[in-house]
């Protein structure tokens, strides 16, 4: 191979984008409005977890810096101004940890997800 040949070569490769990996965790918010809440509501089970934010009285609350953390890998998703639905994906089972602060005032679960297993969870503060 000629050195001009092998440095075009080089450059090839060198300029080929590695594979796109999954995220371990991915966490989506939104819901505001009455048809989008319904619409993420609505698949619920094509997620490892939905989780809406409300106040005591069942109002909905946006604007949660919300951290979703894999005990095992430490994997972190993170959305700091998610709400009033979340809903997070994970690549593999197991335990992961759900914080969620809203004004100061924080909300913590700890929780055994699987991919596509549609739990829910209802985080609720103070009116």
């Amino acid at each position: 191979m000629t050195p001009i040949r092998a440095l075009l070569l080089a450059g090839l490769v060198a300029a080929t984008p590695a594979m796109a990996q999954t995220p371990a965790i991915v966490l989506v918010c939104g819901g505001i409005g009455l048809e989008e809440s319904l619409q993420m509501r609505h698949t619920q089970a094509a997620h490892a977890l939905t989780v809406l934010f409300a106040t005591e009285q069942g109002g909905y609350v946006a604007g949660v810096n919300t951290r979703v953390e894999a005990a095992s890998s430490g994997a972190v998703a993170v959305n700091e101004q998610c709400g009033p639905v979340a809903q997070i994906d994970v690549e593999s089972a197991g335990t992961y940890r759900i914080r969620a602060e809203l004004d100061g005032v924080p909300r913590e679960a700890e929780i055994d997800l699987v991919p596509e297993g549609g739990r829910s969870l209802v985080l609720r503060w103070p009116e």
